[in-house]
């Protein structure tokens, strides 16, 4: 069985932690998912959420702290802790929708060839679908 990764660096992101990280438990499919969060030296209640979160999904969620500082480092260390067959780069404040994963891997299924599968994105509270 396939294996994703979701790698999410996260600074003083609270407010929309667990949205993203919801998100990304719901993917439902033929494949089996490791959310891995690299939180970049947060002073918020993130590190609270993400143990909390830890617990509750312990052979899903894998939480770090950044052994340095910024996005990128936090995006690498969590690519070096990742143990997936495919890989989705995700920010803490975004929200994959229903099924993105199970397309995305029909999609590589239909052509060996293909490396690389992305998809457009919506901005939800423009479109009026977050309040």
């Amino acid at each position: 069985m396939e294996k994703i990764s979701i790698i999410i660096p996260n600074y003083n992101n609270a407010h929309w932690l667990s949205t993203c990280l919801e998100s990304c438990l719901n993917q439902q499919g033929n494949f089996t998912k490791e959310i891995v969060v690299i939180d970049d030296h947060s002073t918020d209640d993130s590190w609270a959420i993400l143990q909390d979160y830890q617990v509750k999904y312990p052979n899903h969620i894998f939480i770090y702290k950044n052994k340095l500082k910024g996005g990128n480092q936090a995006r690498n260390f969590g690519f070096s802790k990742s143990k997936g067959d495919y890989i989705q780069w995700l920010d803490s404040d975004d929200v994959l929708l229903p099924n993105k994963f199970s397309k995305q891997l029909t999609a590589f299924s239909k052509n060996a060839a293909v490396d690389v599968v992305y998809s457009d994105f919506t901005n939800w509270e423009r479109n009026g679908l977050l309040d």
